[in-house]
């Protein structure tokens, strides 16, 4: 491992130190995190930490929250992270607290794009997935993406899984009647052009924690896949910007 991608890893453990999965928020603890930005772009990871979906429990998107918080540092982007357990599922609620400050961040700063992070399993065959609701969600801005994912070496054509994009497959970012995803929520009650990016389980996870919801504590990530990932969402915010 390079000193370079050495440290890239090292800054992403630490910085996903400020999240506890299991843990719901104290008193005068916040539960979720916002990092100004000097850029008008917001980076966003609502399942940063557990959260509850209709009632029922559900894992953390692990080092989603390292992620935003990383490309915030690196690219000036405003970055919003769960930070804590919720009881509420702050991406696909209408009512959750998580989209109430996405709003006032989003006026605020008028910011004229937002990427939405999540994390999928290691056995999906992609290492990213792309959602814009088919293209509704950010129409001038869709080709511009690929083309900045394309340089990064991240393709549909890719004959390796961690580098293979998907797009408007799996995870479009539609939702349901009972479901509004964070990026339907910002393109259609904001008006701002959104995307949502799926991050496979080797795209992201540097080492697991011992709180992390998933069973096999063994679990790391290809220290390349995180790194090529990492400059990817550089390369493609500095594009947007």
């Amino acid at each position: 491992m390079s000193e370079k991608r050495g440290t890239l890893l090292e800054r992403l453990i630490a910085l996903e130190k400020d999240v506890r999965y299991q843990e719901y928020a104290t008193a005068g603890e916040a539960e979720f995190a916002y990092n100004a930005g000097r850029i008008p772009i917001l980076v966003s990871a609502p399942h940063g930490a557990a959260h509850t979906r209709h009632g029922r429990y559900k894992g953390e998107d692990e080092y989603t929250a390292a992620f935003a918080q990383l490309l915030g540092e690196r690219t000036g982007a405003h970055c919003i992270y769960a930070r804590r357990k919720s009881k509420t599922d702050p991406n696909v609620d209408e009512d959750a607290p998580y989209k109430d400050l996405v709003r006032q961040i989003c006026v605020q700063n008028k910011i004229k794009f937002a990427l939405d992070l999540h994390g999928m399993w290691a056995k999906h065959g992609a290492g990213i997935e792309l959602g814009t609701r088919n293209g509704k969600s950010c129409p001038e801005e869709k080709e511009l993406i690929l083309r900045a994912l394309d340089a990064s070496g991240f393709t549909t054509e890719s004959t390796e899984k961690f580098f293979r994009l998907r797009v408007d497959v799996r995870y479009s970012g539609e939702g349901s009647s009972v479901r509004e995803p964070m990026v339907k929520f910002i393109s259609e009650r904001l008006a701002i052009p959104a995307a949502q990016f799926e991050l496979n389980a080797h795209n992201r996870i540097v080492v697991r924690r011992e709180d992390a919801a998933a069973r096999n504590k063994n679990f790391r990530g290809s220290p390349a896949a995180i790194a090529q990932t990492v400059a990817a969402f550089i390369n493609l915010i500095n594009a947007l910007r």
